[in-house]
């Protein structure tokens, strides 16, 4: 269906933006529950802690159900750790997602996930109860002050510059800090074969050369990144997402989404929610002592709604295919 005066909103330097305004795990992350010890975990304490305390949850729900009217599920298919267990079925009770998003699943579903995703999966979906297994916890803060300068100097060369290589070298790299941050400490190593000519992966090495990969890469003075920043950042990222798409341009005007932009049918009501969210980013910014006069002589701040092209008519397909045409 080709729908008609879209509007498109987009996320100015939306991860940069999690790792200057969010909090982020500041501390060793350490095992707080384990039901194997523990026994039940009492739900007054889970609250204080989801509250509280940056969480890594290992949960198994029984059974989840999209609820009536969420037109962008937060839980895909590959997050689920035993999907090969599990049926899935799509709105029509067949097999299946929607486009990898999960809509009903039966069984017990077990997810490791952030306190951030819990929240929008128990805002989502329907289910028969849910036993945690284990919760590790860290204190909140803030990224180091050290990166954090980094990640502006960077914002501020992207904001600047005039169009052009040095504007374009300054963007990769402030998009390149979340990718230090997540890049796998025990990853998959290859090795080339110089009689072949060949690039071959070694198996998986087992758990005892991936603790000593662990140990090695947090013994090493090179080692200055925290792999939690990294989830977490991509957490706030669809927190701040799911956000838009349900509060301010509401589920049932919602098109397409994709990692830091939205688009929607357009009305002057969303026009003005937008206005107000952007009021209260930019408060944030100035709290923060954060924001930079651009290139075009206007102050720019960190994770903002701006407006793209307006879409005279829009189509999609399924993710990263989809077209649009302009008013020009």
């Amino acid at each position: 269906k080709i729908v008609e005066d879209v509007g498109h909103i987009d996320y100015k330097s939306h991860y940069p933006s999690r790792q200057q305004l969010n909090y982020m795990p500041v501390s060793a992350f350490k095992c707080y529950f384990d039901k194997r010890i523990d026994g039940v975990l009492d739900p007054a304490t889970f609250a204080m802690l989801l509250e509280n305390q940056c969480c890594l949850i290992h949960i198994i729900f029984n059974n989840l159900r999209l609820k009536r009217g969420v037109t962008l599920p937060c839980l895909s298919k590959s997050k689920v750790r035993n999907y090969m267990m599990l049926r899935f079925t799509n709105d029509w009770d067949t097999p299946g997602t929607d486009n990898g998003k999960a809509i009903n699943i039966y069984g017990p579903v077990a997810l490791v996930c952030t306190e951030l995703d819990l929240k929008w999966i128990l805002d989502q979906y329907d289910n028969d109860g849910y036993e945690v297994q284990e919760i590790y916890i860290a204190e909140r803060g803030r990224v180091p002050e050290c990166i954090r300068n980094v990640v502006n100097d960077y914002f501020i060369g992207k904001e600047t510059l005039p169009d052009g290589i040095f504007r374009d070298k300054q963007k990769a790299r402030l998009n390149a800090v979340y990718g230090m941050f997540a890049t796998d400490i025990c990853r998959l190593d290859v090795s080339y074969d110089y009689n072949t000519m060949e690039w071959k992966e070694i198996k998986d090495p087992g758990e005892d050369v991936i603790e000593e990969k662990i140990n090695s890469f947090y013994k090493s003075r090179n080692s200055f990144t925290f792999y939690a920043h990294g989830v977490w950042t991509t957490s706030w990222a669809r927190d701040c997402l799911l956000h838009v798409v349900r509060d301010i341009v509401g589920y049932e005007n919602y098109l397409y989404c994709d990692t830091d932009s939205v688009f929607y049918k357009e009305s002057p009501e969303i026009e003005r929610r937008i206005a107000t969210y952007n009021e209260e980013i930019i408060k944030q910014n100035k709290e923060l002592g954060l924001g930079v006069l651009n290139r075009d002589n206007e102050l720019s701040y960190y994770g903002i709604l701006a407006h793209e092209e307006h879409c005279k008519t829009f189509k999609f397909l399924h993710s990263k295919c989809y077209g649009f045409t302009d008013d020009k």
